[in-house]
């Protein structure tokens, strides 16, 4: 009999396919900037930089919609291998100060489009504006009146999960263990959030839990392992029930051409290494042709 091939790439959060927690802190001035971009209450000029500042103003620099402006936030180093699966992420930010909170706070986060994004340049106009984003986003509603205290660094300066554009990301052809992501937030109303440039053990952070893929096969080996039923059909010339014990293919549909002697076909894989719920993301069969007569 002809034997089979069944693959499954596996995922589990059991001790055997560990979940993983990466933590990368921007520490790099030039990588967490601000550009001016249009907006109804803009007074600076479009597409320039807020370079060395000491912080972050989600939103609009100043109260009550001014001066809106698109944060730009580089993580470098990214130890996660190509089609992990991510799980759960989040950018941790640090309130700087609290004068300027306006509600309603409410932002959407992009990611950039790129395998390996490039530092962002303080000196060149549009910089952050002129990349190319995902088309997906997220929206993040701050609640009214939080981040009311200096140096908090909880749920509420923590974005919604990111894990829908960063597994965009690392599925990418491109995309490479150890390489960066970039992220874009824009919106209305005003938090303040610690940079690089201030207290870099403050900076944003970003956090990805993740686990990685696992492989396993199984061929069938006993003859038992893989049978034929004659099953009931308009064209049955076999006893219902009886098996095709010892034939040396597997004809899946019908024995013989025209829908003549139609079966079933079992087929028994063993020694299956698989924890309880694990995680499937892909599954098959591979067959391998016996012969071509009765297509």
């Amino acid at each position: 009999m002809k034997h089979l091939v069944t693959t499954l790439f596996l995922f589990s959060s059991l001790s055997i396919f560990a979940q993983k927690t990466i933590q990368i802190r921007v520490s790099n001035a030039n990588d967490d900037l601000e550009e001016y971009i249009p907006g109804p209450n803009q007074t600076k000029t479009l597409g320039t930089m807020d370079a060395g500042s000491s912080d972050l103003e989600l939103g609009s620099e100043a109260a009550n919609n001014k001066d809106p402006q698109l944060v730009g936030i580089r993580f470098v180093g990214i130890q996660i291998p190509k089609h992990a699966l991510i799980t759960k992420a989040y950018i941790q930010f640090t309130v700087d100060a609290t004068s300027k909170n306006s509600d309603p706070s409410e932002l959407f986060i992009y990611a950039e489009n790129a395998d390996n994004p490039r530092t962002f340049s303080p000196d060149t106009l549009f910089n952050l504006s002129s990349r190319s984003k995902l088309n997906d986003s997220i929206f993040w509603k701050i609640p009214d009146g939080s981040w009311k205290t200096a140096a908090a660094a909880g749920q509420d300066q923590r974005t919604p999960d990111l894990s829908r554009l960063i597994q965009s990301l690392v599925n990418r052809e491109g995309w490479n263990t150890g390489n960066a992501m970039a992220f874009y937030i824009k919106g209305k109303g005003t938090r303040e959030a610690e940079s690089a440039d201030d207290e870099a053990s403050k900076a944003p952070l970003l956090v990805i839990e993740y686990i990685v893929p696992t492989s396993i096969s199984s061929r069938v080996a006993a003859a038992n392992d893989d049978l034929e039923e004659y099953i009931p059909g308009p064209n049955q010339t076999k006893t219902l029930g009886t098996m095709d014990a010892g034939s040396s293919d597997l004809e899946l549909g019908s024995e013989s051409v025209n829908n003549k002697d139609p079966q079933l076909v079992g087929i028994r894989f063993t020694n299956l290494n698989i924890p309880p719920n694990a995680l499937i993301q892909d599954a098959r069969i591979q067959f391998t042709v016996d012969a071509t007569s009765k297509n």
